[in-house]
């Protein structure tokens, strides 16, 4: 029987898939197993994560740093995000409905669920997001094109990613290795810097921005070290799969 080049529980129970791994016919990736002899392409890696992530998620931060190829470790559990939803405006009440209200009568908001629902949410109430088991999940503003598709995996587009790096506490000691590769997926990584630099003006990055400003100037410093210590002639490395 060939196996599928990506296995979770559902293809096989942990007792096959770890003796399989003891055989060295497979190892573990992240909360996957892969052929042993199957390489990591970005294909390879969404499947991996696309595996057990479920399909209304989008993965993000370090997570689409992995599969983008920005970091050699998949941690778990795994970074996804929810697009958050336009904000409704709060329903506007009229004397009539105050009086009902004062009359020791039912509110028409409570007797009706969905308004109330409606009202709560807007109330905040109900727009946090409950994670899944083993998915660190959060709630976030995304424009469209800042989600991109690998074989049915959704997640950050490189350049969302790195901004989402930046703007993160570097807890990982490779977040600039990282970022670096996420902007070299571009022909021209200091350019790709520069667009970045432009989108993080957006409203929604205003907070921790100035941290991510200043991991930004390193960043620029380093890739202008690099284009000046390259040789005469040469060209920056191609922007890696």
């Amino acid at each position: 029987m060939r196996l599928s080049p990506v296995l979770t529980t559902r293809d096989l129970d942990i007792a096959e898939l770890s003796s399989l791994r003891l055989l060295g016919v497979l190892r573990a990736v992240g909360e996957s197993w892969v052929a042993a002899g199957e390489p990591l392409t970005l294909e390879t890696r969404a499947d991996v994560v696309a595996a057990t992530l479920a399909p209304r998620l989008i993965a993000d931060r370090w997570t689409a740093a992995w599969v983008w190829g920005a970091t050699r470790v998949l941690q778990t559990p795994y970074d996804s995000c929810v697009c958050r939803e336009p904000r409704r405006s709060r329903p506007r009440r009229t004397s009539n409905d105050r009086d009902v209200q004062g009359s020791g009568g039912r509110d028409r908001w409570a007797r009706n669920p969905s308004a109330a629902d409606r009202t709560m949410r807007d109330r905040g109430a109900a727009t946090s997001v409950v994670p899944l088991p083993r998915t660190g999940v959060r709630e976030i503003a995304l424009h469209p094109d800042e989600i991109e598709s690998v074989r049915g995996l959704r997640l950050t587009s490189p350049r969302r990613t790195a901004i989402d790096l930046l703007r993160e506490a570097p807890e990982a000691s490779d977040w600039s290795d990282a970022v670096i590769a996420l902007l070299d997926r571009s022909a021209d990584s200091l350019g790709e810097l520069h667009q970045l630099r432009e989108a993080m003006t957006d409203q929604r990055f205003a907070t921790r921005a100035a941290a991510a400003t200043a991991r930004a100037d390193q960043i620029e410093a380093r890739l202008t070290n690099a284009a000046g210590s390259r040789p005469s002639g040469t060209t920056a490395p191609a922007s890696r799969r």
